[in-house]
């Protein structure tokens, strides 16, 4: 019997194509699951990340504007204060609310700032990472014992790093999974910044070569000698920078200024996002960008760690907000005009020594811990009005009703002469005869001043309303009996002088040193402001000296300084150094004693008084020959102005300084010139103590020039200066225009930024000034430096003064580098470590964060407070 199994076989294939229908749908349906699953672990990382990055700017936010916690331990109640880098620490115990959290006015890697982390060197780990031991008073969180994490920064290095720690806060669950990220912060003013150092002794023509090295810039940069072919145009690429140089030829501001495009020879190109990834990336990349056409160097092999390590010296952005802050001050500091007049509701930009309002320097001063709040303070700041003013004696109000007068240049008794005295019988009254001595003296007037300003075309000093009074009390006599105006009145040609004489009578056989009780040289023949203004005395005791020695004289000597090595591109200024009283040797008429040793002995006296009367802005540091330029060019060359106490005199005469400034330069020894000029150490001492007030202080609060000021749109929205209100609202997201770039921090700076810094101004021995950190000022380092011999003032501050408009205790340009794990936690025990094996995925990400424009509005100002903007976001794998 037939046997037919054709159905089977029909049946068999249907089952197999079954089977691989089943099988695919299976494949399918597990790919998917798969995919999904994968999908939710990636939208959790990035999740995470977000967070992460979230939670690292929050800190940053939280560290400048100042924030207290109420309520109880078990309620706490966040809430910011509205106050901007008041300088206070962090105090209280968060078990005893209110508490405050810190707001100092620096930004250094330490428990005040535990989100930040220490300059990656080489191979080796950070000492201080992300968030240290003072993380759970200071962030609400503990993180118990657990201290190591992953490599954040993903170097390719040879031992295990500690570059993070897992972030109670971030952690969260994820299915079965556990899902965690750690954070490090890096600090970009930390570093040589490609788009803004390195103009310093260039051969090229620029505007400004010949100011190179002297810190007028913060491009008087040295970079690291490994950059010299990318900065210097020493390598294939021939020249580097634009030809105006690395400013504004109007207003002397630093701006940011590029090097050439290797492909196009475009100029002024500058680095852009692309690059700045490449550079974080630390392992490197597989395509050529601009970096590595300029310099091979940077050109970074995942098997090459020392590649990698060169990229932590560079950087194409680190900008920094110059916002003075709060300090002593009661509420949010606001930015003013000029006038005082108008408010327009951002924070207080640091104030120019240039331009600023007198009201405006002594507030910043006050506020910011720099000076007690006296007469004498009051009195500096009318000081440095007129050091930087082309007006001559004026008024300065300051605090609404007070009224100074500064020190300005003037005319000087140069010597007098004594001669006469013998006695004589008057017998005009037979019943009363009386001996009189009837005496000459004397007096040179000198002028040591080129003109009365920069620039002054007729090169005279001018002396109207300026007098000379014999002061002799009764029954004797001088005549003339009036005040005697100095002689040719007018304009007085420098290096000269003029005499005049009087005759002075003395009755009852007294001797002139009895009689005459001063000889001065005063401004206006009565009072000024019902205050009498004496430019120079004699006094009784030199009186006494004069009928000894019949001359006293005072030793003169001056140079002509310049700014730069080009003389025909920026006009002189005359520093004067003058001492006395001397006695004794021959006299040389309408002369005055020259002695050139007196540079090195005696105190300089500057007056630039460069400031046209009608303008107060746009002041190049020099210009075209005969143009004007800044009173100050640094921050640091406030050692300049000189100090001294108002009036009354010792006399008890109503007058506007105590002493003439000229009697107190005079008989002030070299070594105490800082008792006469403003001394960056005052108080130093008192920076380490809570609410001390010293005047290295003003380096935080001061500048010479800015991004507000210099008729420029530095941020890209078509607005410049004070219509530039950084509101979002009128899509001006980079904040009102109060950030430089290019600033470095001496709490965070790299070696070979140090380094680069020392060479580029000549300040060495900055290098060896870590180890003190934290600084809270820059003008902090003259505390751990040591002057050269007999020094004066400004050769004792030189290290200072040439890095003042460059360096910064403060940042606000960031590279936040997480690392978000997924991991299958092994049971709970008393102390959890997970191993590698529990790891399920790994991502590292990196994000460029500037928080200048959120220094602008504080946190309480809903509308507009802007947030730190995320410039880049990047996955490194």
């Amino acid at each position: 019997m037939k046997q037919h199994a054709s159905v089977l076989v029909v049946v068999l294939g249907l089952l197999a194509i079954l089977a691989v229908i089943g099988v695919a749908f299976l494949t399918l349906s597990s790919l998917e699951r798969s995919t999904a699953t994968s999908f939710a672990l990636q939208t959790q990382m990035m999740i995470a990340a977000d967070g992460a990055l979230d939670y690292a700017v929050h800190q940053m936010v939280t560290d400048v504007w100042e924030w207290n916690v109420t309520g109880t331990s078990s309620t706490p109640v966040f809430n910011f204060t509205g106050n901007l880098l008041t300088g206070r620490e962090a105090s209280g115990n968060p078990a005893t609310p209110p508490y405050y959290g810190a707001c100092e006015t620096y930004d250094c890697p330490s428990a005040a700032d535990p989100w930040l982390s220490t300059p990656i060197v080489e191979n080796a780990t950070p000492a201080q990472i992300s968030f240290g031991d003072k993380s759970d008073t200071l962030f609400w969180i503990k993180f118990g014992s657990q201290v190591t994490g992953p490599d954040n920064l993903g170097m390719p290095v040879t031992a295990p790093a500690k570059n993070g720690i897992w972030i109670p806060d971030l952690a969260a669950p994820c299915d079965q999974y556990l899902i965690r990220a750690s954070v490090t912060i890096l600090d970009h003013n930390a570093l040589v910044n490609l788009n803004a150092h390195g103009n310093f002794r260039n051969s090229g023509t620029w505007e400004y070569n010949d100011c190179g090295g002297k810190g007028y810039f913060i491009s008087d940069v040295v970079p690291p000698v490994d950059l010299n072919a990318l900065l210097f145009g020493t390598g294939a690429v021939p020249g580097c920078w634009g030809s105006d140089g690395p400013g504004n030829p109007k207003a002397g501001a630093v701006l940011i200024e590029n090097p050439r495009d290797p492909l196009t020879g475009a100029t002024d190109i500058p680095y852009t996002l692309d690059e700045e990834f490449e550079l974080r990336n630390l392992w490197g990349t597989h395509f050529k960008s601009r970096l590595e056409y300029f310099w091979d160097g940077l050109d970074a092999t995942p098997d090459n760690p020392d590649l990698s390590m060169r990229r932590l010296k560079a950087t194409t952005v680190s900008w920094t907000a110059e916002v003075r802050g709060d300090g002593n001050a009661t509420s949010h500091a606001i930015m003013k005009n000029a006038a005082g007049t108008t408010d327009f509701g951002w924070s207080a930009a640091k104030v120019d020594l240039n331009t600023a309002s007198p009201d405006a320097i002594y507030e910043a001063l006050r506020d910011g811990r720099a000076w007690e709040d006296t007469t004498e303070l009051k009195q500096l700041v009318a000081n440095i009005v007129a050091f930087r003013s082309r007006k001559g004696f004026d008024f300065v109000t300051i605090g609404g009703t007070n009224y100074y007068i500064g020190a300005n240049r003037q005319a000087i008794f140069s010597e007098v002469t004594c001669t006469g005295g013998d006695p004589v019988t008057d017998n005009t009254d037979p019943n009363k005869p009386d001996i009189i001595r009837t005496y000459t003296v004397k007096v040179e007037i000198y002028n040591p001043w080129p003109g009365d300003f920069d620039g002054d075309p007729d090169g005279g000093y001018a002396t109207w309303q300026q007098y000379v009074y014999f002061n002799v009390d009764l029954p004797h006599t001088v005549a003339p009996a009036a005040a005697q105006s100095i002689p040719a009145p007018g304009q007085m040609p420098p290096d000269t002088c003029n005499t005049l004489q009087a005759t002075v009578t003395c009755r009852s056989n007294l001797t002139i040193k009895d009689v005459l009780k001063s000889i001065r040289l005063q401004k206006y023949s009565g009072t000024f402001g019902g205050k009498y203004l004496n430019l120079d005395l004699v006094t009784a005791a030199d009186v006494a000296s004069l009928e000894t020695n019949n001359r006293i004289y005072r030793k003169v000597w001056w140079v002509d300084e310049r700014r730069s090595s080009k003389t025909t591109n920026n006009a002189p200024i005359r520093v004067f150094y003058v001492a006395g009283w001397f006695t004794g040797d021959a006299e040389t008429p309408n002369q005055p004693q020259k002695d050139s040793g007196l540079e090195a002995s005696c105190i300089p006296i500057r007056f630039p008084n460069c400031i046209p009367d009608n303008q107060t802005a746009q002041l190049p540091v020099r210009g075209s020959t005969g143009a004007p330029y800044k009173a100050f060019a640094r921050v640091g060359d406030l050692n300049q102005v000189l100090r001294f106490l108002p009036g009354p005199d010792p006399a008890g005469r109503n007058t506007w300084w105590s002493e003439p400034w000229i009697c107190i330069v005079c008989r002030t020894q070299r070594t105490q010139e800082n008792n006469v000029k403003f001394d960056w150490m005052k108080n130093i001492d008192s920076l380490d103590v809570a609410g001390g007030t010293a005047a290295a202080y003003a380096a935080n609060v001061l500048s010479a020039g800015g991004p507000w000021n210099d008729v420029l749109d530095n941020d890209g929205d078509k607005k410049t200066d004070f219509d530039d209100t950084g509101k979002p609202a009128a899509g001006q997201t980079g904040g009102p225009e109060c950030r430089v770039a290019g600033k470095i921090n001496l709490n965070t700076a790299t070696p070979d930024t140090l380094s680069a810094l020392a060479s580029g101004v000549g300040a060495p021995g900055l290098g060896g000034l870590t180890a003190n950190r934290p600084f809270k000022s820059p003008a902090q380092i003259l505390k751990y430096l040591t002057p050269p011999a007999n020094a004066s003032i400004e050769q004792r501050d030189s290290a200072f003064t040439l890095i003042s408009n460059i360096a910064t205790v403060r940042s606000d340009t960031f590279s936040v580098y997480g690392t978000v794990q997924i991991v299958n936690p092994p049971p709970r025990t008393a102390a959890v470590v997970i191993p590698d094996s529990a790891i399920v995925r790994t991502r590292r990400f990196w994000a460029l964060v500037d928080r200048s424009p959120s220094l602008a509005y504080p946190p309480t100002d809903k509308t507009n407070f802007i947030y730190p903007r995320i410039l880049n976001f990047q996955w490194l794998d």
